[in-house]
């Protein structure tokens, strides 16, 4: 997911696979005639291109803030996870499964992983654990969609 700026708009540029497109495109309606609701939307979006990048920058995030006032649109990228049998072995043994495992199968272990790691079931108010539980949601959750979407085309 990237954010660009236009002279008229605030492009998210996300790929179609991708779990926040859901997100983004259901939000985007209602904030793009609330201000306030905008800006917290653009940033919300912002730390989520931050953190999968791993780097931030302010004075992009002030920027885009302060064209706040432009409309917003979505482009939808062709699938990014075109990715090399070693990239898919990876998300494989991240799933607990094989190449032989069945979707519905990849599917149980998904879930169950997921139920582990989901953020909102760490107990603990270490916010290191609670990050660390996040990050390996996000990372099963990604793998899992890039699995399912490979093995249905």
């Amino acid at each position: 997911m990237k954010i660009r700026l236009t002279k008229d708009y605030i492009i998210i540029e996300i790929d179609k696979n991708s779990y926040y497109l859901s997100l983004i495109s259901s939000n985007l309606e209602s904030v793009n005639n609330n201000q306030l609701k905008k800006e917290d939307f653009l940033k919300t979006v912002y730390y989520l291109c931050a953190k999968k990048a791993k780097k931030q920058n302010l004075q992009f995030l002030n920027k885009l803030i302060n064209s706040s006032y432009k409309k917003i649109k979505i482009e939808i990228k062709k699938s990014l996870h075109v990715k090399t049998d070693e990239n898919l072995k990876n998300h494989y043994v991240l799933l607990n499964s094989n190449e032989k495992d069945s979707l519905s199968t990849i599917r149980k272990r998904y879930l169950k992983l997921a139920k582990i790691y989901h953020p909102d079931r760490v107990i603990h108010k270490n916010k290191n654990l609670v990050e660390e539980y996040t990050e390996k949601f996000y990372k099963i959750q990604q793998a899992y969609e890039i699995l399912k979407f490979k093995i249905a085309s």
